[in-house]
């Protein structure tokens, strides 16, 4: 910017010229840059600084169906079991 700018404003009452909306521009662009990079700034301090208020729960529900016609008793209930929970500890 120059030191010794001078504006007079539009020639006629209510008229605007590209120039005058490009010195307009030129004059405000630093505080509407800093202005900017204040609001970035603190929304960012404020997002970062948060502590998350988020939840989860999850629940599972597993079963074991014997085969049918196959009565194998106590013991194939226990491998199906040990099986469902096998299976669950993969799980990540």
């Amino acid at each position: 910017m120059s030191g010794n700018v001078t504006w007079t404003g539009p020639e006629e009452e209510g008229s605007i010229t590209l120039g005058d909306l490009w010195h307009a521009i030129r004059k405000h662009m630093v505080s509407a840059v800093v202005t900017l990079v204040v609001v970035v700034v603190a929304v960012a301090a404020y997002t970062f600084t948060r502590t998350p208020e988020y939840t989860a729960t999850a629940q599972l529900f597993a079963t074991y169906q014997r085969i049918s016609g196959d009565d194998g008793g106590i013991s194939e209930f226990n491998s199906g079991a040990t099986y469902i929970q096998s299976q669950i500890q993969t799980y990540p």
